[in-house]
């Protein structure tokens, strides 16, 4: 089922493989864009728990967040470091601060893991 959920959320809530907010025409609360850094921690856990015999999910997961992590450091507001809530250049907005940030870190710890094969605390 989790397998599912995943493929739909990539079908579905990204442009370019880039995560993205479906209410991107109405004003964005902090519970929205932070849960994309919720949901990347939680998707690089479901990655390890993955059998060997979903590679190819596994090899999809990965994919998406060395690619949403790329997206969303090319973002990152000059000369602060605050990470732009919308990941995805095409939006065309910026929203910049501190829920911003850490949604971002999420992202970031989240593909370090994965890239890493390290899935405890960091």
């Amino acid at each position: 089922m989790g397998i599912k959920l995943i493929n739909y959320i990539f079908d579905n809530n990204t442009s370019n493989g880039i995560l993205f907010e479906k209410a991107i025409d109405y004003d964005m609360n902090n519970s929205q864009l932070q849960f994309k850094g919720i949901f990347v921690r939680y998707l690089a856990d479901f990655y390890f728990e993955l059998p060997a015999t979903y590679q190819q999910e596994k090899n999809k997961i990965h994919s998406f967040l060395v690619n949403n992590a790329t997206a969303c450091k090319a973002r990152e507001q000059a000369n602060t470091g605050l990470a732009n809530g919308f990941w995805n250049e095409s939006s065309g907005k910026s929203i910049y601060g501190s829920i911003e940030t850490t949604a971002a870190l999420d992202l970031y710890i989240a593909t370090f893991k994965v890239e890493t094969g390290n899935k405890g605390d960091i």
